[in-house]
């Protein structure tokens, strides 16, 4: 059937499997367009947070060899050396900040056991391989990485709705969206769970719409505990997969169901969970990894809405409190023992007051399901910038554009959720991949929200939102969404 107008345009160009192969690499294209100029923008640009000061020290400490670059230099794209005059300050310097730490056995312990250490063996790597410590060559990686990603988003819409149209226009909306081009172009660990989190679902969900082999899906769940030694957040994803299965194939759901779980839950259980919790038991007696941040977690979290009690969403006053009931003062953070302390002392609170607990549950998951996305500019507190010449930012910050973004960045995180949510409303017989979708995304914020979470936390599965966003709007669209997506859909039974 022929669409007049735009509609039919792009339905005649991304109907077919072969055709849309050939419309992702315009997409492919733009995304590596919109990477670039941003980190043309960023430059050497990575997360000061300080919990990472440890990793950086780790990465430092296996590199063995290099320099740091110095306040008058950077890296540019191609691994040139600029020098810049006058210095560059940023808000945190952390070049300066690990070389005088060096390897002391407090940040050799933070590092090796309250974090997953595969980012700072990843940065070591580089580091080792270049003769300047410099996190260009990480951003780099980063980008390619990114671009694959792209082309995962636009598979995943392929094999769930069986539309090339939908999938088409959620590649180019992930390309251009200016929250996943950021967390591309600055060096973190952050980027790889949600790398892991994409790759992994493409890779599932081709396999229950097609074969259903079992060693597919060992290799998603092989990804899936590859970048859990970035960020642990994902090795739960298999739960996932395994509702997913359930959704998406009309006959067997147990066996179907226990090969998912089974496949995909094996690796991580041999890759990550072992081998993580023994060596946390033979550092603290434990094989519970968990203990060592959850407590600081749930202690900082209780004092991010609520001011009721003495808890805060600071890791200064966390401390404090931690040395108040009886942790030795010096000793380091985010350990079992500390953590412990904390989680008695909030506990003892939840339990005197359990209602006030429920109001912050939920006021924390009213605040992250409306998660405000990650933009440039009003992140500036996010990164280190290192320009050649007077920062940009300078002016960025004292200019209306700034406030103009935080606006727009207002406005999607109120109306990007909302869109996700209608898909359900106008899905029509496609309700199954669309809750798979639903499913990804709030498995994210649901794992924290009764600890803590950040904005940059629910990031690592916010790629949902935006190919439902972009699913809801094809669909009110009277001109491509009406036929386009209802025509070139197929049947259930064709797509098993």
């Amino acid at each position: 059937m022929q669409v007049a107008g735009e509609g039919s345009m792009i339905q005649r160009t991304i109907s077919s499997g072969k055709e849309i192969k050939k419309a992702t690499l315009p997409v492919f294209l733009l995304a590596l367009a919109v990477r670039l100029l941003f980190l043309i923008f960023f430059r050497e640009s990575f997360i000061d947070s300080g919990r990472m000061i440890p990793l950086y020290t780790m990465a430092s400490t296996f590199a063995d060899s290099g320099r740091f670059c110095s306040d008058r230099e950077f890296i540019d794209l191609f691994g040139k050396t600029i020098h810049a005059d006058p210095p560059v300050r940023r808000n945190f310097d952390f070049y300066r900040v690990v070389e005088s730490i060096g390897r002391t056995a407090r940040c050799e312990q933070q590092a090796e056991i309250t974090d997953t250490w595969g980012y700072a063996i990843l940065l070591g790597m580089f580091w080792k391989v270049f003769p300047l410590k410099s996190y260009i060559y990480l951003q780099m990686v980063q980008l390619l990485l990114d671009c694959w990603a792209m082309i995962c988003i636009i598979s995943i819409v392929r094999q769930l709705f069986r539309n090339g149209t939908i999938a088409w226009w959620a590649g180019v909306a992930y390309a251009c969206f200016p929250t996943f081009a950021l967390l591309t172009v600055v060096a973190s660990r952050d980027y790889y769970a949600a790398w892991g989190a994409v790759f992994s679902l493409d890779l599932v969900v081709r396999n229950i719409r097609g074969k259903r082999s079992l060693p597919l899906y060992l290799l998603g769940g092989t990804v899936l505990a590859f970048f859990s030694w970035f960020r642990p957040t994902i090795f739960l994803l298999p739960c996932m997969f395994t509702g997913a299965t359930i959704l998406l194939v009309k006959e067997k759901h147990v066996s179907n169901a226990l090969k998912t779980a089974v496949g995909t839950g094996i690796p991580i259980a041999l890759l990550f969970i072992l081998p993580f919790s023994l060596q946390y038991r033979a550092v603290y007696g434990t094989g519970n990894f968990t203990k060592g941040m959850n407590g600081g977690m749930l202690w900082e979290g209780l004092g991010r809405f609520s001011s009721k009690y003495h808890f805060a969403c600071n890791d200064k006053i966390a401390y404090q409190r931690a040395v108040e009931l009886g942790y030795p003062e010096g000793a380091p953070a985010w350990v079992p023992a500390y953590s412990a302390l904390l989680k008695q002392d909030a506990v003892r609170i939840i339990k005197k007051d359990p209602l006030w607990y429920a109001g912050t549950v939920v006021r924390r998951y009213i605040r992250f399901f409306f998660a405000r996305p990650l933009f440039p500019l009003s992140e500036h507190g996010q990164v280190s910038f290192r320009n050649s010449k007077k920062p940009l930012m300078a002016f960025f910050r004292q200019h209306p554009v700034i406030v103009l973004e935080k606006a727009v960045k207002t406005i999607l995180a109120v109306l990007l959720p909302l869109l996700a949510v209608a898909a359900l409303l106008l899905c029509r017989r496609e309700w199954r991949p669309v809750a798979v979708l639903l499913m990804i995304w709030q498995y994210r914020i649901l794992i924290g929200v009764g600890t803590h979470l950040e904005d940059r936390y629910v990031m690592e599965c916010y790629f949902p939102v935006i190919i439902l966003a972009v699913y809801s709007l094809l669909q009110l669209s009277p001109r491509i969404g009406k036929n386009a997506v209802r025509r070139e859909c197929l049947s259930e039974r064709e797509s098993r």
